[in-house]
C-alpha cells in the first residue's frame, strides 16, 4: 500500500530526473550549446536573475565578454554579441535582405497592453504610430523653438551651484542634475518646472518615480522565473503601493491640467502639443508616455552629466583643455547656445560628452547592451581611460586611429527619440557650467563608476562637488551675482 511518503518521494525523484535530464540536454545537446559561458547560465535563468538584481550586470557582463569571447551564452536560450557588427544586426532596420528584429517578450510587456507606451510597445507597427505622434515635437525647429527654456533652468542652476557651494560647502551633484534635467522635461513635457533646482530638493513627483524604477528591477524576471509573479504581492509593502498610487494620481492630474492650458498656449509647443491635438491618444495613454518620456529625457542626461562632472575633476588636463576651448569661444555666458556649441565649433566639449556617453552609458532599459560594446578593447583602445582626443581623428589622419563605434541612444526604428534634445541638453549646461565655474571633488578620491549600481536605471553613487565661480570673470556672469546673507 503506498503511503503518502512514497507519493512524494516518487514526485520528487521524478523531478530531479527530468532537472538532470534537462540540464545534460543544456549543456550538450541545445543548439546553443556550443557557445562558451558561465556553464550555471546554460542550465539555469538564476545566473542571469543574480547578476540583474544585484546592480553590476554591465561589469559582469563586460568581464564575461572579455574571459568567453565575442559571443557568449547567458541563458539557456540566450546568447550575448559585442560586436558592432552584431549590434547593428540586431537593433537596426529593416531592409530588403534582413527582417526587423522583434522586441522580446522577456523584457517587454505584452503586445496591445492597456495604456501602451513608446518605449515599452512591442509591436512594430503600433510602435510606429505612437513614434509619428511624438516625433513633430523632436524635430530641430521644435526644438530650436523650446531652447531658451532650457537656458532659464541652466543659467538658475549655475546660480545655485555657487550658492549650495557656498552654504554646504560642496553639492551631491548625483541629486543636483536630477533636479536640473527634471525641472526641464517637466516644463517641456507639462508646461511647468518642477521647482527642484529653485528649492534646492527633488520633487516628491520625481521621487516616487525614480524610487520605484529603482525597485522594480525583479518585476524584468518574471518571465523569466515565473514564480516571482506569486511572490511579487509579498514583495512590495504598502507604503509602496500607495505612493506609487498617489504618483499616478499626480501624473493624471498634471496631465488634464496641460490638456487644459493647450488652447492657451497659441503657437508655443511642447512634447504633448502633437499628440494632444492628434486626439489619438487617452489623458491615461498620455501620461504613461509622459512618464516614459520624463524618465527617459531627464535621468539619463542627469547621468551623463555626473559622469562629465566625474571624469572632468578626475582629469585635470582634459578640464583645463576645456575650459581653454569654451573660454576663448565666448566672452559672455549669453552668448552661448546649442549650435555655438555644436562639433564644429566646440570639437573638445563635444568629444568629452561622446567619450563620457561611452564610458558610461546613459540609459540601461530593460536590456543593457551598449557596455559590452563601448567597452571592448577592439573598438576602444585602453577602453576605460578618459581620452576626449580618441573622438578627434581627422578624416585626413594617415594614422591608424578611428574614433570609437558607440550606440548611446540606440539605433534603427528604436532609438531614442529625444536624441536631438539630449545633446542640447548636455551642450548648453556643459559649456555654461565650464564657462562660469571651476569645481574640485570633495573627500578621499574614488572610483565612482563602480560605485553606481544597475537597477532599471543607474542608481548613482553620491558625488560631492564644491564649485567657485570663476576669478577673472565673475563681474561679467550676471547669473553669478548672487547677494550674500547676513
Amino acid at each position: 500500500m503506498f503511503t503518502f511518503a512514497v507519493v512524494w518521494y516518487s514526485v520528487a525523484a521524478l523531478l530531479l530526473a527530468y532537472w538532470i535530464i534537462t540540464c545534460i540536454y543544456d549543456l550538450y545537446f541545445h543548439p546553443l550549446a556550443k557557445y562558451p559561458g558561465p556553464r550555471i547560465a546554460a542550465v539555469s535563468q538564476l545566473w542571469y536573475a543574480s547578476v540583474y538584481t544585484g546592480g553590476n550586470w554591465p561589469f559582469i557582463i563586460e568581464q564575461a565578454h572579455r574571459k568567453y569571447g565575442d559571443v557568449i551564452r547567458i541563458a539557456p536560450n540566450e546568447l550575448s554579441f559585442c560586436t558592432p557588427q552584431a549590434f547593428k544586426d540586431i537593433y537596426g532596420a529593416a531592409t530588403k535582405t534582413k527582417k526587423l528584429f522583434p522586441k522580446s517578450e522577456l523584457f517587454y510587456g505584452e503586445t496591445g497592453a492597456k495604456d501602451t507606451n513608446i518605449a515599452y510597445e512591442r509591436d512594430p507597427d503600433t510602435h510606429a504610430v505612437l513614434y509619428k505622434l511624438f516625433a513633430p515635437s523632436f524635430r530641430p525647429q521644435a526644438l530650436r523653438d523650446q531652447e531658451h527654456l532650457i537656458h532659464n533652468h541652466v543659467d538658475l542652476f549655475v546660480q545655485q551651484l555657487c550658492r549650495w557651494s557656498r552654504e554646504n560647502s560642496y553639492v551631491d551633484v548625483s541629486k543636483a542634475f536630477e533636479w536640473l534635467t527634471f525641472d526641464i522635461m517637466g516644463e517641456l513635457a507639462f508646461g511647468e518646472s518642477f521647482g527642484a533646482v529653485k528649492n534646492g530638493q527633488s520633487h516628491t513627483w520625481v521621487s516616487i518615480l525614480l524610487g520605484a524604477v529603482y525597485s522594480t528591477s525583479v518585476v524584468q524576471l518574471k518571465k523569466r522565473l515565473p514564480i516571482l509573479e506569486k511572490a511579487l504581492p509579498w514583495l512590495a509593502t504598502k507604503q509602496v503601493l500607495e505612493e506609487w498610487a498617489q504618483h499616478q494620481a499626480a501624473t493624471m492630474e498634471r496631465v488634464q491640467k496641460r490638456i487644459q492650458m493647450d488652447e492657451s498656449m497659441g503657437e508655443r509647443q511642447d512634447l504633448l502639443t502633437h499628440p494632444i491635438r492628434s486626439g489619438k491618444l487617452s489623458a491615461a495613454e498620455l501620461a504613461n508616455n509622459a512618464q516614459v518620456l520624463l524618465t527617459a529625457g531627464a535621468e539619463t542626461s542627469a547621468t551623463t552629466l555626473t559622469a562629465i562632472t566625474y571624469l572632468l575633476a578626475t582629469h585635470p588636463g582634459s578640464r583645463a583643455r576645456l575650459a581653454d576651448e569654451v573660454r576663448v569661444a565666448f566672452t559672455s555666458a549669453d552668448q552661448i547656445t546649442a549650435a555655438a556649441a555644436g562639433p564644429q565649433q566646440l570639437p573638445y566639449l563635444n568629444a568629452v560628452i561622446e567619450e563620457a556617453l561611452r564610458i558610461f552609458p546613459r540609459r540601461r532599459w530593460a536590456r543593457p547592451a551598449s557596455p559590452r560594446l563601448h567597452l571592448n578593447p577592439r573598438n576602444a583602445p585602453s577602453p576605460r581611460s578618459f581620452h576626449p582626443e580618441r573622438w578627434l581623428v581627422s578624416s585626413t589622419d594617415d594614422s591608424n586611429s578611428t574614433k570609437p563605434y558607440t550606440a548611446a541612444f540606440s539605433i534603427g526604428p528604436r532609438a531614442c527619440l529625444g536624441i536631438s534634445l539630449a545633446y542640447i541638453e548636455l551642450r548648453v549646461a556643459l559649456a555654461k557650467i565650464v564657462f562660469a565655474l571651476d569645481w574640485e571633488l570633495v573627500g578621499e578620491p574614488f572610483d565612482w563608476p563602480s560605485a553606481c549600481r544597475l537597477t532599471q536605471l543607474w542608481k548613482k553613487a553620491p558625488l560631492q562637488v564644491r564649485y567657485t565661480p570663476r576669478k577673472d570673470e565673475v563681474e561679467k556672469i550676471p547669473v553669478l551675482k548672487v547677494e550674500e546673507e547676513p
